[in-house]
């Protein structure tokens, strides 16, 4: 608390002088005299005479002064007409005088940013790990969470300020973005779209930070630069899945896997429950409960959509649609007809009409037979589909 007060004192008193000096260089290189130059407000702490002018610190730091000849600090103050004198220059200079704090502020602004720039760059987050919007045009080409994208349109990015620059101003034609996934590469075709970034946001990596000496991370040898990748045996992606499966095991043991360089390395560790701000010690114990709850519900719900469902194994013709068919979908609401060809992901591209088995309307047709109708999700509502014909 008190480091942030001095901080923000500190701060102020640059902003101030800066914007006093200003004021100060103008009325000098004008010929008016400057009685004081004062940092804070009245009363004075300590001062100097040097020439025709006081400089000082007062006790009120919350601004600062300039007082020239001519003009007084509260009221009016009887002018000599001495040639020194405020009153007595013309009113451009008096006007100069004036606006000269501000000015010196701006320029101050701009070469400050300036060198900050220079000197450490963009902040950004080192990281071109995605997750696609559902139903967006980088969903429906194939591309899925936890997907690394190396390049965009043959130019490599790696970190999110140089990915958002490969990709701006292309959604109206498309891409091609080449992916890592699990150690193989993809190739996928993302076509015009009126989406913002074809409905890609950019993952937080789970990369350590700073290590605390009187945490469990200190204990099993985790250091700044090292990556997570697996906790209790489950993939993380991004910081927010470890985070939701570290605090899922408030004092449980589990193990956790991470990367250092090339080298990948395990060590069994048990997180520590504690409070987040107002949160209660049960609150990961809590967070756990419910997580477990939300799981068991689903999984009914799974298993009660299994025991109604036939399962098609791609490739089969039982069933109807799979993998390599050729389907001609009649769009219920829009009253339009748009063939498409089911394929594996890696062969995706929406635009030529190639739609992946793992895309939201691969998934909704596949198995389905003629005269069928299906209804996917979409971000501006559902868009409902009869299937017309089955080819291939």
């Amino acid at each position: 608390m008190i480091t942030s007060i001095l901080y923000f004192v500190l701060a102020l008193g640059i902003l101030v002088f800066v914007h006093e000096l200003g004021h100060f260089l103008v009325a000098k290189w004008s010929g008016i005299r400057v009685e004081r130059f004062s940092l804070g407000y009245p009363p004075k702490m300590i001062g100097f005479q040097y020439g025709e002018t006081e400089y000082c610190l007062s006790w009120i730091p919350f601004g600062g002064y300039v007082k020239v000849a001519g003009m007084a600090d509260i009221g009016s103050e009887e002018s000599s007409g001495e040639p020194w004198e405020f009153p007595s220059k013309p009113i451009w200079i008096r006007m100069a005088v004036i606006v000269a704090g501000p000015v010196m502020n701006f320029i101050f602004a701009f070469f400050a940013f300036f060198t900050i720039y220079s000197v450490f760059g963009i902040d950004t987050v080192v990281s071109t790990i995605v997750e696609p919007v559902q139903s967006s045009v980088s969903e429906l080409a194939g591309i899925r969470r936890g997907d690394v994208i190396r390049s965009v349109d043959g130019q490599a990015v790696a970190n999110e300020l140089q990915l958002r620059s490969a990709i701006e101003g292309t959604e109206s034609r498309g891409v091609t973005v080449e992916v890592n996934r699990d150690g193989a590469s993809y190739s996928f075709e993302l076509g015009a779209s009126e989406e913002d970034f074809y409905g890609l946001q950019v993952l937080i990596p789970t990369t350590v930070g700073t290590v605390s000496d009187d945490m469990p991370a200190a204990t099993i040898g985790l250091i700044q630069g090292d990556r997570i990748t697996s906790v209790d045996g489950i993939a993380v992606h991004s910081w927010s899945d470890m985070k939701r499966e570290i605090s899922a095991h408030p004092d449980i043991q589990v193990a956790l896997r991470w990367r250092r360089g090339e080298t990948l390395m395990e060590s069994p560790i048990t997180p520590i429950a504690r409070a987040d701000g107002d949160i209660s010690d049960n609150a990961p114990l809590e967070a756990a409960r419910e997580l477990q709850v939300k799981t068991e519900s689903r999984i009914r719900e799974l298993e009660e959509m299994l025991r109604r469902t036939e399962v098609v194994k791609p490739g089969s013709n039982k069933g109807g649609i799979r993998i390599g068919s050729q389907v001609v979908l009649h769009d219920v609401g829009g009253a339009k007809d748009t063939a498409y060809t089911l394929v594996d992901t890696a062969e995706a591209n929406p635009t030529l009409g190639k739609i992946s088995q793992d895309s939201p309307l691969g998934r909704a047709v596949l198995g389905r037979k003629k005269g069928d109708e299906v209804v996917v999700q979409a971000p501006k509502g559902d868009l409902r589909y009869r299937i017309v014909s089955i080819g291939g």
